[in-house]
């Protein structure tokens, strides 16, 4: 999967997380350069940082399977996906 994500850009250019040769270290710099330029121009800055750690477990897999494969995942990697998520289910 991340190799078609990779190469069909399925992720925004500033996503980070779980990505190779991408790391937090990455972001930081980028950060603080985009920051800094900012205060150069006498510009403020605000950020808003998210961890979603509960998307993946409210996911429709239907769903995601289906844009999956419409954005040029191959089917044998949804399909796999449907298959592993049988069954589960999100307690709240």
């Amino acid at each position: 999967l991340e190799y078609y994500t990779e190469r069909l850009q399925l992720l925004p250019a500033m996503q980070f997380g779980g990505r190779p040769g991408r790391t937090t270290t990455d972001s930081l710099h980028l950060l603080t350069k985009f920051t800094k330029d900012a205060w150069r121009k006498g510009h403020e800055v605000a950020a808003i940082f998210m961890d979603v750690k509960g998307a993946f477990p409210n996911t429709v897999i239907p769903v995601l399977a289906h844009d999956m494969r419409k954005r040029g995942i191959p089917k044998r990697f949804t399909d796999w996906i449907e298959r592993k998520s049988e069954g589960r289910e999100t307690v709240i």
